[in-house]
């Protein structure tokens, strides 16, 4: 009897043409290739059919190959397709940080070549799978995420290893996908370990690196979960406030977040001042000076970012990332003219700024994922859209403004940003709003509150909350409220500082909330 023979294939990659197999025509790299360790050779011409699908920097891509060759790589179909996701998203969140699609190949590129990178990339992969695609089960470091662990550890032995002989560009690579490991998992204080680890690193060198502005970017987060900052090395001030124009959106990204660090810095220097000083006592010069040269620097970078939009130079696909650099200015440039006031009603004076927040985060609702904090979370390294709503929401006292602020973090952001869990800071925003309003929001009262016409009641400076302190740790409880439920719920314990100018008294509102364990 004859061999049946295997038709012929007359489209695909030129791989499964080799192999005489069908192929699934995945663009652009076949994942029957990707998910058989296979170097997939790409395609002898561009599709007529489905062409107006893929635009030229598409199909003129180089072409990675996902075989798994650095030495003491695992070869197998889970690790291919673990480097399939690296490539379709790790790299392109990257890239996308670093203004610009060249960044893209290039990570996935040195992703094949050094082992460090590699291992990392595969233990991001395997940890986003386990977070989020199974979000019932308990989040460990045994069993089933075995593989995240051993490529964690292995790149940290690749980089011990070989220390001297990477890079800079590698070296602060792999240190920024370390920071994304302890990002999906939720320890605040090691991934700011790896910022400050990058930090240095930029710091013992002469040269310049595109990666170090995401160091930049992430420097807010010690100061953000309370811990402490005195062993941060400072950053140098910016060099080029006085241009015109701002040469590109990822320059304007990084100058207003050097900015944001010493207004972090400022505002740390005066919270001494601002929760345990008397009514009468003044500000130090020193502080003053430092406030007036980073509100002149904040106005020059506005004529500079103005000055950009006006320009031929922005390119396709830029206008989320415009307002998101709005929402950023207009938050530190009220944050900076007030952090050194004793009272909280100076705040009152910028509802233009916080309106002007929130129409901006309306623009951006559509290109932000549904579906509330049910939707499946998107990764994502940066900040902007979920902190500058939220800044809302703790700091403008207009009660309606505040309110449409936490129902857009509740239905509009994606559910976490960096390691802002959205679910906790509702909770805690809508607790803060309770208790300096002296109301207790059901989702009626809300709706209530929302649709009047009354003119907005200000609470008076005594009930107002200056700082809160979520503390380390939280308690594990089951979910009493739906036996079908299987989530668990964690209660953190949070401290609200509250202060009475007049009479020099501070004081503490302590409370527990709940949410759901992502």
């Amino acid at each position: 009897m004859p061999q049946k023979g295997y038709p012929k294939v007359r489209t695909g990659c030129l791989t499964c043409k080799k192999r005489k197999v069908k192929c699934d025509e995945a663009r652009p790299y076949c994942n029957r290739c990707i998910a058989t360790s296979r170097k997939c050779d790409g395609y002898s011409y561009a599709p007529s059919s489905h062409g107006s699908k893929y635009s030229w920097e598409q199909l003129l891509a180089p072409r990675i190959q996902f075989a798994l060759g650095a030495p003491g790589a695992s070869s197998t179909s889970t690790d291919g397709r673990a480097m399939a996701y690296f490539h379709a998203t790790v790299a392109k969140t990257f890239s996308r940080m670093l203004g610009g699609t060249n960044w893209a190949p290039r990570l996935s590129q040195m992703a094949q070549s050094e082992p460090a990178v590699q291992h990392a990339a595969l233990a991001i992969s395997a940890m986003y799978e386990q977070r989020y695609e199974k979000p019932l089960g308990n989040f460990q470091w045994p069993g089933e995420s075995k593989s995240a662990i051993q490529h964690y550890n292995a790149a940290i032995r690749c980089i011990i290893a070989k220390h001297q002989s990477y890079s800079l560009d590698t070296l602060l690579l792999v240190c920024a996908m370390f920071v994304c490991i302890e990002f999906l998992r939720g320890d605040a204080g090691t991934a700011i370990s790896h910022i400050r680890s990058g930090i240095l690193i930029l710091k013992s060198q002469q040269v310049e690196s595109e990666l170090g502005s995401i160091f930049y970017h992430w420097y807010a987060l010690p100061f953000v979960f309370g811990i402490g900052t005195i062993s941060f090395p400072l950053i140098q001030r910016p060099k080029y406030l006085t241009n015109a124009s701002f040469k590109a959106l990822t320059q304007a990204q990084e100058i207003i977040d050097r900015l944001a660090i010493r207004a972090l810095h400022l505002g740390q220097a005066g919270d001494g001042y601002r929760l345990g000083a008397a009514s009468d006592a003044q500000v130090s010069p020193m502080l003053s000076h430092e406030q007036h040269q980073l509100q002149v620097a904040l106005h020059i970078w506005w004529l500079s970012f103005s000055h950009l939009q006006q320009s031929s130079e922005l390119s396709t696909g830029t206008d989320i990332r415009i307002p998101l650099l709005e929402m950023q200015w207009l938050v530190w440039k009220v944050y900076i003219s007030s952090c050194l006031s004793l009272r909280e009603t100076i705040y009152d004076t910028y509802m233009d700024y916080f309106q002007r927040i929130l129409q901006n985060a309306t623009a951006l609702g559509p290109c932000k994922k549904k579906g509330g904090f049910t939707a499946q979370p998107v990764f994502d390294i940066g900040m902007g859209y979920f902190t500058s709503v939220y800044f809302v929401v703790v700091s403008c006292r207009h009660l309606k403004m505040r309110l449409t602020a936490l129902q857009m973090l509740k239905v509009s952001s994606q559910s976490k940003e960096m390691m802002w869990d959205m679910a906790i800071f509702y909770a805690v925003g809508k607790r803060l709003i309770e208790i300096e309003h002296g109301i207790t929001l059901t989702g009626e009262a809300m709706k209530e509150i929302c649709q009047s016409i009354d003119p907005p009641e200000f609470p008076p400076d005594s009930q107002r909350i200056r700082g809160y302190f979520i503390e380390p740790g939280a308690t594990q409880k089951a979910n009493g409220d739906r036996q079908d439920d299987r989530r668990q719920m964690l209660e953190h314990k949070v401290r609200f500082i509250m202060r009475d100018v007049e009479n020099s008294k501070t004081s503490e509102h302590i409370c527990r909330i709940s949410v759901a364990r992502a």
